[in-house]
Order: C-alpha cells, then sequence, then structure tokens
C-alpha cells in the first residue's frame, strides 16, 4: 500500500501512483481533489473509491469510480423510508438555509412523499442560527407525527430543547410525554458523538439518526475497528475515516477471492458486499447501494437501529 497526498494536483498523484502499480485508489476526501481524481482514474481504468460526503462531488456516470461514502442525500432518504415503516403519516421538515440543508432536507421530502407520507411543512433557519423559536412554532402549527432535522449533532444539542419548550417531545412509540405531543424526531446528525446525550440526552429520546457512523461498540460489526481504532490513535474514527477502512476493506474481500488486477477489482467491487463499519457495503452504478446504519437513541447509548 502506497499513500500520497494530492496536493495542487490530484490527477498528477493519480498519475504517480499508476506508475507505482496500484490497482485501486482510496480518497481524496476534498470534492474537487476527488472529482479531478476520479476523471483521471477512469481514464487510466484504475478503481477509485473517493471519500467525498455528497452524491454530486464526483460526476456518476464515470465508470470505475465507487463512491463509499453514503451520501447525506442516501443517508435522509434512508431516514424517510424508516419512517414510513414506522407507521409516520405527517412529516415536518427544519434545516439551516445553506446548500446542505436544501439538498439533504429536498432528498428526504421527495423520498418522503414517494413514500406516501405527507411532508406538512418544510422551514429554513439561518445557518447560524442558535434560537429555533419561529421554525419550530410553524412546524407544530402542521400537526406533525415526525419532524426531520437536517443539520449536526451539535444544532441538535440547541434544537431539542428547543422542540421540548414547544411541547414537542421525540419520544419512543408508545411512551406519551406529561404535556404535549411526542413526535419521531428524525436527522442526519453530522458529527454524531456521545456528547448528544451529555447536552439533550432527554430531548432525544426514540429518536433515529443517520449520521453515517457511530462508534457503537454492541455492534459486532462495528466494535473491534473502533477499538483497534481508539488503541492506534487514541481518539474516536469519524464518518470518512471509516469509509476509509470500509474501502479498504472491500478492496481486500475482492483481492482475497482472486481479484489482482484493474478489471477484476471493478468487478469484484460490484458483487454483494458485506459487514462493514458504516454498513452492509455494496454498490450499484458506483454509488453506495446500502443505506448506512441508522441509529437509535435508546435510555443513555445509542446503538445500531433495529428493523
Amino acid at each position: 500500500m502506497v499513500a500520497r497526498d494530492p496536493g495542487d494536483d490530484a490527477a498528477a498523484a493519480v498519475d504517480a501512483l499508476v506508475a507505482e502499480g496500484a490497482i485501486a485508489i482510496v480518497g481524496p476526501i476534498d470534492k474537487k481533489q476527488a472529482a479531478a481524481a476520479a476523471r483521471r482514474a477512469s481514464e487510466l481504468g484504475v478503481p477509485i473509491l473517493p471519500l467525498t460526503g455528497f452524491a454530486a462531488d464526483v460526476p456518476a456516470e464515470l465508470p470505475g469510480v465507487f463512491r463509499v461514502v453514503v451520501s447525506a442525500e442516501a443517508r435522509a432518504r434512508a431516514l424517510a423510508v424508516r419512517a414510513a415503516a414506522e407507521g409516520i403519516k405527517r412529516v415536518a421538515v427544519i434545516a439551516p438555509d445553506n446548500a446542505y440543508g436544501k439538498k439533504v432536507g429536498e432528498a428526504f421530502v421527495v423520498e418522503a412523499r414517494a413514500r406516501g407520507l405527507e411532508v406538512a411543512a418544510v422551514e429554513a433557519y439561518a445557518k447560524d442560527a442558535t434560537s429555533f423559536g419561529k421554525a419550530i412554532s410553524a412546524v407544530k402549527k402542521s400537526g406533525l407525527d415526525a419532524l426531520f432535522v437536517a443539520d449536526t449533532a451539535k444544532r441538535l444539542e440547541l434544537i431539542t430543547p428547543a422542540l421540548a419548550a414547544a411541547d414537542l417531545w421525540p419520544l419512543p412509540e408508545g411512551q406519551k410525554p406529561v404535556k404535549g405531543r411526542r413526535i419521531l424526531l428524525l436527522s442526519t446528525a453530522e458529527g454524531l458523538s456521545p456528547d448528544l446525550l451529555r447536552a439533550a440526552g432527554r430531548y432525544v429520546q426514540g429518536a433515529l439518526l443517520a449520521p453515517g457512523f457511530y462508534p457503537d461498540e454492541s455492534e459486532p460489526a462495528l466494535a473491534d475497528y473502533v477499538r483497534r481504532y481508539r488503541g492506534s490513535f487514541g481518539e474516536e474514527p469519524s464518518l470518512f475515516d471509516a469509509s476509509a477502512y470500509d474501502a479498504a476493506l472491500a478492496l481486500r474481500r475482492v483481492i482475497e477471492s482472486g481479484g489482482r488486477d484493474r478489471a477484476a477489482l471493478a468487478l469484484g467491487l460490484l458483487r454483494p458486499g458485506a459487514a462493514g463499519a458504516t454498513g452492509v457495503v455494496s454498490f450499484a452504478a458506483g454509488v453506495r447501494a446500502d443505506a448506512g446504519w441508522l441509529f437509535s437513541v435508546e435510555g443513555e447509548v445509542i446503538r445500531v437501529a433495529q428493523e
């Protein structure tokens, strides 16, 4: 294995790796570098697994490109699917007024409607907001059963107490608040960590979260990776760390099954995958075919959500 900094010329970095005998490439993370690297690797017929977080960061039509990170849009869609499966009828959306909020919120809305859910309200708040009363008041009037928040876990620490103040309480199915309305909370919760429980644990019970990765050591597919990463680096792995691990794992499985050249690797990556740190990793038409793990808040823990 060879590592190389893409620097200012990702395409040249791909050329250098291929000259050294690389038969597959993992990365980079930066979307501009990833797009340039993907185009060059595709031209050379070298499978590449970029680590960008949005579906549109790398052109979908490039052959030999496998986007290993479960995109924020795909995670939003997975939450809409799960909401429908949970029997939810009316959903509302709040999101920051920025590119992330618009893309991810729209992905949720489209999927929710496709699943027969009524999207009762969609409200935006300033991207750097610390007060959410206007947006929450608007969605409360919609008579929502579930609320999708397209934002970070840090922002949820601020939003969820405001929900409670408006008598909207995220709670597990079957539980009722002392006062107000029980809702199902859904969020992409980017950067999810135990800080959410410490800051707002009582306000996020029963929530379904799709951050792409969370170090749940109770899940066998995650436990060994999380412990080894902590042991090596002394910190928690991120979504992109875990996705890089899954990319390497997917390539190793193909190589161990006999894929020893570029064409065989590209073909092998299209076969059914196996559980990794970010989900049951599989690809279709160059993107993740699986939706990754969903996580639920249960008391004082966050764990992989059961079907």
